[in-house]
């Protein structure tokens, strides 16, 4: 049964991967000239549900350690409509508020008479939309919901570094039919960045003929683990009459097209979810050619990143 339960996640994992997603939006992260850190908002949520966010991108709601910090995030995100969770709390012990990242707090801009909201406001945000608008910059104690007072709120996130993604080739194609050895690559200026889309691109396949290139995408570039079962990768398709072409891609799904241009490209989105960075997945472009012939393209492998 363990075998049939790992198709089963494999071909769920396939579905999440390059399906897209409707109506998600993945986090803009702004880097600081400050500490080197990125910063990014949260959709509006509750301060717990922005720290969770947070957390799950490997970082917190953010710390704010000086004046010159807090000057950065007022002028990045505040629009002077919302207000802005920080990580500052006193969850644990009414009165003694501590950053969520576990820093100590060295640094403070209460507006005045704050913090005062006792056991019912324990989490802690910046821009008092009743305020000065978005010349505010002061913090405020207060409930951990959405929309405090009804004013909608966001988190503003940060993380130490940023896992980034890539695209990356690996191994080499072989000729076909017109002596000539497709190539993918990845389209300039795209990577698969957690939440987009982005595109690879199979090229130098002969023109004014038609061409079916057959994408080929794996979470595999060792064994191919698809229905005829495992067998070691690379594998050389003389068997198939085509001595010198590799297999380096486990076959989990495939994407057909048709062109007589000499380029084709495809799609790949990645779901807005955190859990997916650092995962990578891999691919190469079968190529048909009419009336007669086939070629591979090299391997290329995708990590995924913000």
């Amino acid at each position: 049964m363990i075998p049939a339960k790992k198709d089963t996640m494999r071909q769920l994992f396939v579905a999440f991967l390059f399906a897209a997603v409707a109506q998600a939006q993945a986090p803009q992260w702004v880097q600081s000239p400050l500490n080197g850190h990125y910063y990014a908002l949260t959709s509006v949520c509750s301060w717990s549900a922005a720290e969770s966010a947070a957390q799950a991108y490997g970082g917190h709601l953010a710390t704010v350690r000086s004046a010159a910090e807090n000057a950065w995030l007022v002028g990045t995100f505040v629009n002077g409509a919302e207000c802005l969770w920080i990580g500052l709390n006193d969850q644990a012990t009414e009165g003694a508020f501590d950053w969520a990242s576990g820093e100590p707090v060295g640094y403070t801009n209460w507006n005045f008479g704050e913090p005062n909201g006792g056991t019912i406001e324990n989490v802690v945000h910046l821009c008092l939309p009743w305020g000065a608008g978005t010349a505010d910059s002061t913090w405020n104690d207060a409930p951990n919901i959405s929309s405090p007072w009804g004013v909608p709120s966001r988190g503003i996130m940060e993380v130490s570094a940023l896992l980034v993604a890539d695209y990356a080739p690996f191994g080499i194609g072989c000729l076909g039919p017109t002596n000539m050895t497709p190539l993918l690559a990845s389209v300039a200026g795209e990577t698969p960045r957690i939440g987009s889309t982005s595109h690879i691109r199979v090229s130098n396949l002969p023109t004014g003929v038609i061409n079916v290139p057959v994408f080929v995408i794996g979470f595999s570039n060792s064994f191919d683990t698809g229905p005829a079962g495992q067998y070691p990768l690379p594998l050389d398709l003389g068997i198939l009459g085509w001595p010198g072409c590799n297999q380096y891609v486990s076959l989990n799904d495939t994407v057909y097209y048709i062109t007589t241009t000499g380029t084709a490209d495809h799609a790949v989105t990645i779901p807005p979810f955190p859990f997916l960075a650092g995962m990578s997945f891999y691919a190469q472009v079968l190529a048909l050619y009419h009336p007669t012939g086939a070629a591979v393209s090299n391997g290329l492998i995708g990590t995924v990143g913000y």
